[in-house]
């Protein structure tokens, strides 16, 4: 849960929730046009067209599937590859930094 005393904190808890919630269909978009690989790509697709009925078990099965497996962990692989990408960035701009790429 996210607690605040002031309202500036408040402020920036709604705004870090907002950043977070872009990147998150940041990355959705992107993996949909297939940035991070078909197989990202297909599960993304079968997702977005994944239907919810409440108090019903129609759609489960005894034992699940790679598949089903997968779908239902996309979105902590999807933040995972997020995550990766920006650690990765990060890497890229201190190497440049500390090298003396951004020095006048």
């Amino acid at each position: 849960s996210v607690q605040s005393e002031t309202v500036p904190d408040v402020l920036l808890n709604v705004l870090g929730v907002g950043f977070v919630s872009n990147l998150d269909n940041l990355a959705f978009s992107l993996s949909l046009k297939g940035y991070f690989g078909l197989s990202m790509k297909i599960l993304t697709a079968h997702i977005r067209d994944v239907e919810f009925h409440r108090g019903s078990n129609h759609n489960q099965r005894s034992s699940p599937t790679l598949i089903t497996k997968l779908k239902t962990r996309a979105h902590i692989m999807m933040a995972f590859a997020v995550l990766v990408v920006i650690l990765i960035s990060f890497i890229i701009f201190a190497v440049q930094q500390s090298l003396g790429m951004y020095s006048e």
